[in-house]
């Protein structure tokens, strides 16, 4: 009798443990999804004027307002379809940024610099 009783408990506290285990990794997991998406990118674009090159800060206008934007290591810089150096923009040119953000910073993936709207050559 004490064997059938010694062996029920044993068996008893394996499916407590077995059970709690699912459930406490549901747990972390939920808590790790919930500081992901605190910290998740998200994609956008901004095109406009190069007002300011400020070592690796960028300030495009808009039409209507200013935004900042910064450069980092793996930034890919363009003029005409061909790379260019941080160093070789300048202000005034119109550019289109693809950027991630997080955490309120905006990074720069792509900088474009492009022709403006206005000087396009029409189709004849």
């Amino acid at each position: 009798m004490v064997r059938s009783v010694t062996m029920a408990a044993v068996v008893f506290a394996s499916a407590v443990a077995l059970a709690a285990t699912p459930a406490s990794a549901a747990a972390k997991s939920t808590s790790a999804a919930a500081k992901s998406t605190s910290t998740a990118k998200t994609h956008h674009s901004v095109a406009g004027t190069l007002e300011k090159v400020d070592g690796q800060t960028l300030t495009i206008k808009t039409s209507t307002k200013s935004e900042s934007v910064m450069l980092g290591p793996s930034t890919h810089i363009t003029e005409h379809g061909k790379a260019i150096q941080a160093s070789q923009l300048s202000t005034g040119s119109h550019v289109s940024v693809k950027y991630t953000e997080t955490n309120g910073q905006k990074q720069a993936e792509t900088v474009a610099v492009t022709p403006p709207a206005s000087t396009k050559t029409a189709k004849k």
